[in-house]
């Protein structure tokens, strides 16, 4: 038979330009999708202002700030806690577990209440996924007995 001493054929295939663009179309338009959607993802990133403070004019003039911010995405041994006016205490209770008040830092002068979870401590990380607090909070002139709540959520990953 003709051909090449190796063994191997000589074939001429016919050869469309098209061919390769009509070969990758399907992975061009899932490329193109997903170039998409990370643009639409870092769009609304940047709207947020990517924090992870919330400063809350809709709710309690009380409250400056809500850490992390509602919604938020934060890693899983972020601090979590509330700024409040001056002149405010607070407790809080993440995931249904009241933190006790030698684990709350911040500067109570200044309102500020917050939790680092770690080894040692009532919660040593945040769940994977929703995370969910409770601020009870009052003015320091009136006592826990005229308290109000505050609530919100969070992911952590």
């Amino acid at each position: 038979m003709g051909g090449r001493p190796d063994g191997r054929h000589h074939c001429r295939v016919a050869f469309s330009p098209f061919a390769l663009l009509e070969r990758d179309l399907t992975r061009r338009l899932l490329f193109g999708v997903l170039i998409v959607g990370a643009t639409a993802a870092m769009v609304a990133v940047s709207m947020n202002g990517g924090s992870n403070t919330t400063a809350t004019s809709e709710r309690d003039p009380a409250i400056d700030a809500l850490v992390p911010g509602n919604q938020a995405d934060v890693l899983r041994q972020a601090q979590v806690g509330i700024d409040l006016d001056d002149g405010y205490m607070a407790a809080l209770t993440l995931n249904g577990t009241l933190i006790p008040a030698e684990e709350i830092s911040g500067d109570s002068g200044l309102g500020q209440y917050f939790f680092q979870p770690g080894p040692d401590r009532v919660v040593e990380t945040l769940r994977s996924g929703l995370n969910c607090v409770s601020a009870t909070y009052w003015r320091a002139t009136e006592g826990p007995s005229q308290s109000r709540v505050t609530n919100w959520c969070f992911n952590a990953a």
